[in-house]
């Protein structure tokens, strides 16, 4: 595959104060990126060609904030992981509201049945919506806020093997229905592509920026200029994706944990050499950025399983729900390394609850708990 640039670009890769050293190393991963993760089609965008504006005083909020919603859909997740899907329901009800996108009334009582079968009657809100896919991570409605009791809808141009039309508009369907103000982003990206410390801060895959070259013609400086516009990033970093695994998203291998403390995934290198170099240069150029607020990023690093069987397990594909963080493990493949997870969450978020749920048969369709999730962050209400 093609990469998105040459080694020029790095100069300009973040728009705060970083040191030169974090940005010449970024320079090196960015060269080295184009060779994986990709696995979508390229299309035409349904949107126009951008217009970059100044933009208001927006946020891009952590999921470890406090959450008013998590969306979760019925769709292949009832009919492929039906415990899985009562797993997360029961981890996360009594702590966060649980939307449950349905399509028809059928899979909306395939669900009900199967919660009251679990003694969790009531603990969904229904949202009927015609989806087709699982991932609403990938397609759902990116939350932004402009002021703390100001929320707006970012919606991106999706794009998928699987594409369907239908998980292309649930964003707007929601904006609707949830009386949210929807901003269309002329942009093509996946929830996948982006996570945000919550202060201005963002990293960003090398995928995102080489598929808006590709098929949007935009330079680093307009992408870079259209994360500030839309999300709020005053900085952000584009980091290259584990090489060979499918998705190409960053939340197969790190997560925020709070606004100054990044969780990293690290693999043995006798199992993966080249992944195993390539996170330990990512956690070099991270530890070396300075925060907009001043502050160093601290980076926590955490196991990755072996891949004998060939899937990308992963501790980092985590729900925040409000004091309870839902950890995916794998109870028959890696006990010893779920428990090494699960520990290091605990010493990092010592107020929260940490809870594990077995993942494994979400991880054979190249996701876990994080991408069948979407949080919508909690709000200011005058």
């Amino acid at each position: 595959m093609r990469h998105p640039g040459t080694a020029s670009m790095g100069v300009s890769l973040l728009l705060g104060a970083m040191s030169l050293a974090a940005l010449l190393l970024a320079t090196v991963l960015l060269a080295s990126c184009g060779d994986q993760g990709e696995g979508r089609p390229a299309a035409e965008s349904r949107h126009d060609a951008p217009a970059v504006a100044a933009a208001p005083q927006l946020r891009l909020p952590g999921e470890f904030e406090p959450q008013d919603a998590l969306l979760i859909s019925a769709a292949q997740m009832i009919q492929f992981h039906p415990q899985t899907l009562v797993d997360i329901v029961a981890a996360a009800h009594d702590r966060i509201r649980v939307l449950c996108l349905v399509g028809f009334a059928e899979e909306k009582q395939t669900v009900a049945d199967r919660l009251i079968a679990n003694d969790l009657p009531g603990s969904v809100t229904f949202v009927n919506l015609p989806v087709s896919s699982m991932w609403i991570r990938d397609y759902g409605p990116i939350s932004v806020l402009s002021r703390p009791d100001s929320l707006h809808f970012v919606d991106a141009s999706y794009q998928a093997p699987e594409y369907d039309e239908h998980d292309d508009e649930v964003p707007a369907h929601l904006a609707r229905l949830l009386a949210v103000e929807l901003r269309r982003a002329p942009l093509t990206m996946e929830g996948g592509d982006l996570s945000s410390n919550g202060q201005g801060f963002g990293l960003g895959t090398t995928r995102l920026l080489r598929r808006n070259q590709e098929q949007r013609g935009y330079d680093l400086d307009t992408l870079s200029a259209l994360l500030a516009e839309y999300f709020g990033l005053r900085d952000w970093l584009p980091v290259p994706p584990l090489r060979g695994e499918p998705t190409g998203h960053l939340d197969i291998f790190l997560t925020f944990v709070d606004p100054h403390t990044l969780v990293l995934g690290r693999y043995d290198p006798q199992h993966d050499a080249e992944n195993a170099q390539r996170l330990d240069q990512i956690a070099t150029a991270l530890k070396q950025i300075t925060l907009p607020d001043g502050a160093a990023l601290r980076v926590m690093r955490i196991p990755m399983p072996p891949r004998p069987d060939g899937f990308w397990r992963t501790y980092t594909n985590v729900v925040f729900a409000n004091g309870r963080l839902l950890v995916p493990i794998y109870p028959d493949f890696s006990p010893a390394l779920d428990r090494q997870a699960l520990e290091l969450y605990g010493r990092l978020l010592p107020e929260w609850e940490i809870v594990g749920i077995d993942s494994d048969s979400l991880i054979r369709r190249e996701g876990a708990l994080h991408c069948v999730t979407m949080n919508l962050p909690r709000v200011q209400r005058p």
